[in-house]
């Protein structure tokens, strides 16, 4: 016997719906996965802002509860003193790169941009200039040149905790 064919009442998608079809898949993927990428930024962004003002609030309290400054040890190493404070903060890794540093620069003649002498600061050591500008915004001005938060020299982000006046 032989195998007779059949026409198919079936309906399938024909080449051109499938070009179509993809092309919206592709040109909402392009739409979407910008938008998963810089999430990951703002995020690391704002954790730098939220670890610094917190770093400042400890350094703060600390200096109520004890009437001195904790130790200004080499960046990425965090003051003995601060550690009930700051258990499980890690001075050798920001969430934008680089390390964090406590500078006491009470005395030392150092100035602020705007030429301000700074008692007390904590630093975000390394970091790019477009983390700098949005963590300066989060926290302060969105100047990086004045506030509380400036820039200092080129690959500083300092968070300034009590100004000399």
């Amino acid at each position: 016997m032989k195998p007779t064919f059949q026409s198919c009442s079936c309906k399938g998608m024909a080449l051109v719906e499938l070009m179509i079809v993809v092309s919206v898949l592709a040109i909402l993927a392009a739409i979407v996965i910008p938008r998963f990428a810089n999430s990951d930024e703002v995020a690391r962004t704002a954790s730098a802002a939220t670890s610094m003002r917190a770093i400042g609030e400890v350094i703060k309290r600390y200096q109520i509860e004890h009437g001195g400054w904790p130790s200004d040890l080499n960046r990425g190493h965090k003051p003995p003193e601060l550690e009930p404070y700051l258990p499980t903060l890690d001075f050798n890794r920001t969430p934008i790169g680089g390390k964090w540093d406590f500078e006491n620069w009470t005395g030392r003649g150092r100035t602020t941009i705007g030429g301000t002498p700074i008692a007390v600061c904590i630093s975000l050591v390394a970091g790019d200039t477009a983390y700098f500008q949005r963590i300066d915004e989060l926290i302060d001005d969105g100047n990086l040149a004045s506030g509380v938060v400036q820039q200092y020299q080129n690959n500083r982000l300092v968070y300034l905790i009590e100004i000399d006046s």
